[in-house]
C-alpha cells in the first residue's frame, strides 16, 4: 500500500500552500486533508511554479535533491538513509526544519488510516495512472513504448556470392632414360678402371731466412783501443747503448808551463758497423788543439786552425836590438793571444768525427799549451749497429707423398 502514501505527500504540500492550518491533533489534520482533497481537484490544476513561489515559503525550482534522480537509474536507498540519519540530530525550528520534522515523523512510526477505493486520494491519481499506462502500452490515445509487435517476413531479401574457377590439369611429361646394358655370356669383358696406378710428382723443399730490422746501441766491440803516449790514458764505459771513451785525465793543474803534444790510437775492424762517433766534451787549461788522422777538428777556446807558441820581441833598444821577449800563441795566421788565459775551460761540444775515420788504425793527436799550471782531456761517444738476428725455416712441399 505504498501508492496512497506517494500521493499523500503532494497533497499535504498543497494544503500548506493553500493556507490550511493544522488541527489540534494528527487525526484532525488527516480529516482536514481528506476534505481538502475531496474539493481540491479543480484547485490542483492551478498550482504552478509562479503561484507556488508566491505562496509556498522557501519554494525553490532547483532543489538540491534534484541531482539524486539520475535518469531514474540512481539507487536512492543510500541517500535516503543518510538523510534520515542527518535529520535525527538536525535543528527543526522554523520553516527550514519542517522537512526533517516530516522525516523524523515517518521514521518514528506512522499511524495507519483506513482508505477506501473510492477515496478522493485515489480518484485524483486515476487520471495520472491511466495516462502513464497508455503511454507505455500503446492503449487508448498513447503511442506505446513498452509493447512488442510480431512481424512476419514472407519474402526476405537474400543475396549470395559464388566463385567459379577453371584450370587445366598438369601432368608430368618427363620420362626416365637409363642405360641399358646387354650382357652376352659368350663375350669377354675388360674393366675400365684398374685397381692401382702409379704417378710421378715433382716436389721441393724451400729454405726461408727471416732477419729482424737492424738497430744500433750494441757494445762497441769493433772499436779496439790501442797505445796511449806519455801520460795520457783511455777510459771506456757504456751507458744506454753508447760507449763512452775518455782520452786524457779530467783533473786540475797536473801540468806546468809548456807545450804538450800527445797521440793515441785505436782500431776499427768494420767502419760500416759504426753508427755514431763524436767528441762531446773537452776540459783544458789554457789552449787545446785536436786532430783526427791529421785533420784538425777542434781548436780552443777561440777556434782557428793551429796553435803556434812563439816568443816575440816586446821591446827594442836604441840600436834596434830586442831588449826582452813576450810569449804569444797564434791560433790563426794573424790572430794570437797570451799563453795564460786564467781559465780552466769546460766545453760541451758536438763534433762528428766519423767522416775522418777509416777501417784499421786511427790516430787522435792533441796539443795542450799551458801557462803556469794546466791540464787537458776529451770525451767521445760512439755507437755500433747491432748484428742482425736471423732465423731460417724449411718448407717441405713433399709431405704427403710416399717415398
Amino acid at each position: 500500500m505504498n501508492k496512497p502514501v506517494w500521493y499523500l505527500l503532494p497533497t499535504l504540500c498543497c494544503l500548506l500552500a493553500s493556507g490550511v492550518v493544522w488541527g489540534d491533533s494528527i487525526t484532525d489534520a488527516f480529516q482536514q486533508g481528506r476534505a481538502a482533497a475531496a474539493g481540491g481537484a479543480a484547485a490542483s490544476g492551478t498550482i504552478n511554479a509562479g503561484s507556488a513561489a508566491s505562496t509556498v515559503p522557501g519554494y525553490n525550482t532547483n532543489p538540491q535533491q534534484a541531482g539524486l534522480y539520475g535518469n531514474g537509474k540512481q539507487d536512492l536507498s543510500g541517500n535516503g538513509l543518510g538523510k534520515q540519519a542527518d535529520c535525527t540530530a538536525a535543528d527543526t525550528s522554523g520553516f527550514a526544519g519542517k522537512e526533517c520534522d516530516a522525516i523524523n515523523f515517518l521514521s518514528s512510526g506512522r499511524p495507519h488510516y483506513p482508505l477506501e477505493k473510492n477515496d478522493a486520494l485515489f480518484n485524483l491519481s486515476k487520471g495520472v495512472t491511466q495516462a502513464t499506462r497508455d503511454a507505455l502500452t500503446g492503449l487508448g490515445s498513447g503511442n506505446g513504448t513498452g509493447g512488442c509487435t510480431k512481424i512476419v517476413t514472407t519474402r526476405p531479401d537474400l543475396e549470395s556470392v559464388e566463385h567459379c574457377e577453371e584450370w587445366l590439369k598438369t601432368e608430368d611429361k618427363r620420362c626416365a632414360i637409363g642405360r641399358v646394358v646387354t650382357v652376352d655370356k659368350d663375350v669377354n669383358y675388360q674393366c675400365e678402371v684398374t685397381s692401382a696406378q702409379k704417378a710421378q710428382h715433382d716436389c721441393h723443399k724451400t729454405l726461408t731466412v727471416t732477419c729482424q730490422t737492424q738497430g744500433d746501441g750494441c757494445a762497441a766491440s769493433g772499436v779496439q783501443l790501442g797505445s796511449v803516449s806519455g801520460d795520457m790514458q783511455w777510459v771506456s764505459s757504456t751507458a744506454g747503448g753508447n760507449t763512452i771513451l775518455t782520452l786524457g785525465t779530467v783533473g786540475d793543474n797536473y801540468w806546468g808551463n809548456g807545450v804538450y803534444d800527445r797521440s793515441s790510437s785505436f782500431n776499427i775492424s768494420k767502419l760500416t758497423d759504426v753508427s755514431l762517433f763524436k767528441i762531446d766534451h773537452a776540459w783544458f787549461d789554457d789552449w787545446l788543439w785536436v786532430q783526427v788522422n791529421g785533420i784538425s777538428v777542434y781548436v780552443g777556446p777561440y777556434g782557428g786552425d793551429k796553435l803556434d807558441y812563439r816568443n816575440e820581441c816586446a821591446g827594442l833598444g836604441d840600436n834596434g836590438e830586442c831588449l826582452w821577449y813576450s810569449p804569444r800563441v797564434y791560433y790563426t795566421a794573424s790572430a794570437s793571444g797570451n799563453p795564460e788565459l786564467g781559465t780552466s775551460w769546460d766545453k760541451a761540444l758536438d763534433i762528428n768525427i766519423k767522416p775522418y775515420l777509416r777501417e784499421g788504425n786511427n790516430t787522435i793527436w792533441m796539443r795542450t799549451v799551458v801557462a803556469g799550471w794546466g791540464e787537458s782531456a776529451i770525451r767521445m761517444v760512439t755507437r755500433q749497429y747491432c748484428p742482425p738476428v736471423c732465423s731460417d725455416s724449411w718448407i717441405d712441399g713433399c709431405t704427403g707423398y710416399a717415398p
